[in-house]
């Protein structure tokens, strides 16, 4: 609630209180360092706790910490670990969701840890410390690529959507949307793109049932 008023400090306060005691915020305890305290010039691993969306929403963070610290290593989830590392140019493991002992992390060279989704109550305590400032850099083919199809398709305006998130036990429902719920959206002359990385398999029976594309 105090986030959502913008009293941040207070706000980033409250949220990090069940770190470490719920499951979708496991603590991970690596060689039995300490959690990092904010000091500067220490050599930092950080670590995704929550869903793959806030870990990338709290990567933005993520340059902050490098230019304080000393040296700084990322255990992220798999599906990032290619973005993550081109992206912030340090070492980058996606092993988040393994529990047993990794080589890496025996080898790395860090001497505290800190959660992903901790680091805002250190770097995002007024809005003037939102840069508001891209973060991710694209695979460079993958980005000639996604142009070279998206300029075929023409001057109409091009709108990706995506109607699912979530899983169950985080009020997937609640998240969701059906693609009937969007079809008066769909039938603006536009060029509209699927967003969805999984459960798209509804989008052609649809299409051919109410004479839309997307």
């Amino acid at each position: 609630a105090k986030l959502s008023m913008y009293q941040w400090e207070e706000g980033w306060k409250g949220y990090n209180l069940n770190i470490g005691k719920i499951d979708d915020r496991k603590e991970r305890v690596y060689r039995g360092m300490p959690r990092w305290d904010g000091s500067k010039g220490r050599k930092v691993l950080v670590y995704g706790e929550q869903g793959i969306g806030d870990e990338i929403s709290f990567a933005s963070c993520i340059p902050d910490l490098i230019r304080d610290s000393k040296r700084v290593v990322i255990d992220c989830d798999k599906r990032l670990e290619d973005t993550f590392r081109r992206s912030f140019g340090v070492p980058t493991y996606g092993t988040r969701y393994k529990n047993e002992a990794q080589d890496w992390f025996q080898k790395e060279d860090f001497d505290c840890s800190v959660p992903v989704g901790q680091l805002a109550a250190f770097y995002r305590n007024s809005d003037e410390s939102f840069p508001g400032t891209p973060y991710l850099t694209p695979d460079p083919e993958k980005a000639i690529q996604w142009k070279a199809l998206l300029d075929s398709l023409g001057d109409r305006p091009k709108i990706g959507i995506a109607w699912t998130g979530g899983r169950p036990h985080t009020y997937r429902s609640r998240r969701s949307l059906g693609l009937e719920t969007l079809l008066p959206l769909l039938k603006f002359d536009a060029n509209w793109i699927s967003l969805q990385y999984k459960d798209a398999g509804e989008i052609e029976p649809f299409c051919e049932k109410h004479g839309v594309k997307i």
